[in-house]
Protein backbone atom coordinates (compact mmCIF):
# COMPACT_ATOMS: atom_id res chain seq x y z
CA UNK A 1 0.00 0.00 0.00
CA UNK A 2 1.27 3.85 -0.88
CA UNK A 3 0.92 6.26 1.53
CA UNK A 4 0.35 9.42 -0.18
CA UNK A 5 0.77 12.50 2.33
CA UNK A 6 -1.42 15.71 2.37
CA UNK A 7 -0.50 19.57 2.22
CA UNK A 8 -1.21 19.63 6.12
CA UNK A 9 1.79 16.97 6.73
CA UNK A 10 4.15 18.31 4.29
CA UNK A 11 3.74 22.31 6.48
CA UNK A 12 5.16 20.03 9.46
CA UNK A 13 8.68 20.24 10.46
CA UNK A 14 10.60 16.87 10.05
CA UNK A 15 11.21 16.63 13.82
CA UNK A 16 7.34 16.61 13.76
CA UNK A 17 7.48 14.18 11.04
CA UNK A 18 9.71 12.43 12.73
CA UNK A 19 7.67 12.17 16.46
CA UNK A 20 4.67 11.02 14.35
CA UNK A 21 6.27 8.08 12.51
CA UNK A 22 7.61 7.07 15.65
CA UNK A 23 3.86 6.50 17.10
CA UNK A 24 3.03 4.18 14.27
CA UNK A 25 3.08 0.48 15.05
CA UNK A 26 5.04 0.26 12.16
CA UNK A 27 8.11 1.12 10.07
CA UNK A 28 7.07 2.22 6.21
CA UNK A 29 9.76 1.78 3.42
CA UNK A 30 10.56 3.54 0.52
CA UNK A 31 9.22 2.31 -3.41
CA UNK A 32 8.07 3.31 -6.53
CA UNK A 33 4.40 3.60 -6.44
CA UNK A 34 3.38 0.51 -9.15
CA UNK A 35 1.16 1.29 -12.28
CA UNK A 36 -2.28 0.40 -12.90
CA UNK A 37 -3.11 -1.47 -16.16
CA UNK A 38 -6.54 -0.97 -16.94
CA UNK A 39 -9.06 2.10 -15.52
CA UNK A 40 -10.51 2.83 -11.74
CA UNK A 41 -14.29 2.39 -11.47
CA UNK A 42 -15.89 3.63 -8.29
CA UNK A 43 -17.94 0.67 -7.45
CA UNK A 44 -19.06 2.11 -3.32
CA UNK A 45 -19.52 4.32 -1.03
CA UNK A 46 -18.98 3.65 2.71
CA UNK A 47 -20.35 6.69 4.66
CA UNK A 48 -20.65 7.44 8.59
CA UNK A 49 -21.52 10.39 10.96
CA UNK A 50 -22.16 12.90 8.20
CA UNK A 51 -18.55 11.85 5.98
CA UNK A 52 -18.44 9.77 2.81
CA UNK A 53 -15.62 8.03 1.40
CA UNK A 54 -15.55 6.25 -2.30
CA UNK A 55 -14.53 2.59 -3.33
CA UNK A 56 -12.62 2.78 -6.39
CA UNK A 57 -11.21 -0.69 -8.13
CA UNK A 58 -9.20 -1.50 -11.37
CA UNK A 59 -10.42 -2.63 -14.49
CA UNK A 60 -8.98 -4.47 -17.24
CA UNK A 61 -9.41 -2.56 -20.33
Amino acid sequence: MFLTHSSKYSNVSQDEKDKFKRTLPFQRGTGTEPGVTGYMSTDKTYSSGGRALERAIVKSY
